[in-house]
């Protein structure tokens, strides 16, 4: 028998094992690229958390790793699951409002040091009697909305309001065949669902703050109110179906009412006199900023 000299013995070993490690190498799955960044113990959704956005309709968007859940406890902001995955809470009042699972908006105006906030504490509070504010509000495709421009006494209450006044029934007459048909005519002679009384529902904006003087600062607190009409929804119910005879529609005999919604951002804000303070506020065509300004009138 041929005994295996030492060199070649070592040359079988490496190849064995360079044999080995391309076998595995090729068997490997691919890693996917957002896995490569993971730190220890850190889930995909976690780490796509702050990407997320919100949902608007379809599947929700959660990025790349969609599906991946090797965290089953991580918390996933309530804003991009489809409705019919939130709980009954989450439909009726929305998110927990819990910071570190909820959207926040604004960004701060700057940095200051320990010694500029002490310099700050240290200025006297302004001892104007009466103060000038004026509102804008941005709106989409760079318009600039100005809301108004009030003289008002420091802690006096003022609002600013950009109204509207919007009709809708509340009483109907009932529709009826009011006269026999005449000799010769197709169909029914029907008066449709007409309706009776009228209320205004007042729709649009109402900003309502107040000012108070403080070492270095002018603090505006308040609140911005937006109600706006989204759509009619059609009332149901026999009377108030279509009337027709012989498959052919004679009244659609339809009862409308609006929908409206409603937002409320309350706000406050440490300003500085004279200069243009802006405040992220949510409003029926998305996130945007309402400006203020407050001068001390001497």
């Amino acid at each position: 028998m041929k005994t295996l000299r030492p060199q070649s013995l070592l040359a079988v070993l490496l190849l064995a094992s360079l044999a080995l490690n391309l076998w595995q190498f090729l068997r490997a799955e691919p890693t996917p690229v957002n896995d490569i960044a993971r730190k220890p113990g850190e889930s995909a959704i976690a780490r796509n958390h702050l990407g997320l956005k919100p949902w608007m309709g379809g599947k929700p968007v959660v990025g790349p790793d969609e599906g991946e859940d090797d965290e089953p406890h991580a918390e996933i902001n309530v804003a991009i699951l489809p409705p019919d995955q939130r709980s009954e809470d989450e439909l009726i009042f929305g998110g927990s409002g819990n910071l570190h699972d909820t959207p926040v908006h604004g960004e701060p105006s700057g940095k200051v040091s320990p010694q500029r906030l002490k310099a700050l504490a240290n200025m006297p509070a302004s001892r104007a009697e009466r103060f000038l504010l004026h509102a804008r509000l941005l709106l989409p495709g760079g318009r600039m909305l100005d809301v108004g421009t009030s003289e008002f006494s420091a802690g006096q209450r003022i609002k600013l309001e950009r109204l509207r006044e919007f009709p809708f029934p509340t009483s109907v007459a009932l529709a009826r065949v009011d006269v026999p048909p005449q000799a010769g005519q197709p169909g029914f002679p029907v008066i449709p669902t007409t309706p009776g009384g009228f209320e205004f529902k007042i729709r649009g904006l109402e900003i309502e703050l107040d000012v108070t003087p403080a070492p270095g600062s002018l603090v505006i607190g308040g609140c911005v109110k937006q109600t706006v009409f989204e759509a009619f929804g059609r009332m149901p119910g026999e009377a108030f179906s279509p009337v027709s005879q012989d498959n052919i529609i004679i009244t659609d005999n339809k009862v409308l009412q609006p929908q409206f919604v409603s937002r409320e951002c309350p706000f406050v804000a440490a300003a500085t006199a004279g200069e243009p303070c802006q405040i992220p506020v949510l409003m029926s065509f998305g996130q945007t900023i309402l400006e203020l300004t407050c001068t001390p009138l001497e």
